[in-house]
């Protein structure tokens, strides 16, 4: 799955760090309160979309830079992220979209409201383990086949988030409900 214009793949492991190094967030939504955790992460996704205007409409172009004096800090982090962004985020493509980073808050934010916290942590650690594992090893050993996705990056997907599901309920004291079940959704997700 090595598009002409896909990002290298050091950059893609570069990407994956940082997906692993999201695992705080299931962390800290084990650790705090739901409203906490709510509050949280709405006010990270709302400064994510903040950001994302900010991206999208060009800071010279935007009245809130210009305002709160904040062009110097935007371009600090633009210049951060452009290396990681994909063809479709980049803000020098045909087309603009949101980051990947701004969805992934949506979801978490979205989820935390409606799902117990339990399900939430669960589905977090399977997006980060299993999307990391899936994009290294199939970048590194797979073809392409079905929707430009390797068999084998699917492969890594289901054995990482098992594994790591595994973990999860033994380090949550969770017995073999939350293991089923949790078996259950990596497989759905596949």
């Amino acid at each position: 799955m090595h598009h002409k214009n896909s990002i290298s793949y050091n950059y893609e492991l570069l990407r994956k760090g940082l997906h692993l190094g999201s695992l705080w967030m299931p962390a800290a939504i084990w650790y705090l309160g739901y409203l906490q955790s709510v509050l949280l992460f709405g006010v990270l996704f709302a400064l994510a979309l903040w950001y994302e205007r900010l991206r999208l409409c060009g800071v010279e172009n935007c009245r809130e830079a210009k305002l709160f004096g904040i062009k110097s800090v935007y371009k600090i982090l633009a210049k951060i992220a452009q290396s990681l962004l994909r063809e479709h985020e980049d803000e020098r493509g045909k087309h603009r979209s949101l980051t990947g980073a701004t969805y992934m808050l949506a979801a978490i934010f979205i989820t935390l409201i409606i799902f117990p916290k339990l399900i939430v942590i669960t589905a977090i650690v399977i997006m980060l383990i299993g999307d990391s594992f899936a994009a290294i090893v199939g970048r590194k050993f797979g073809k392409s086949g079905y929707r430009g996705k390797s068999w084998i990056g699917s492969l890594a997907f289901v054995i990482s988030s098992l594994a790591a599901v595994s973990i999860l309920g033994v380090f949550l004291g969770q017995g073999a409900h939350y293991l089923l079940s949790a078996y259950l959704a990596v497989i759905a997700a596949f």
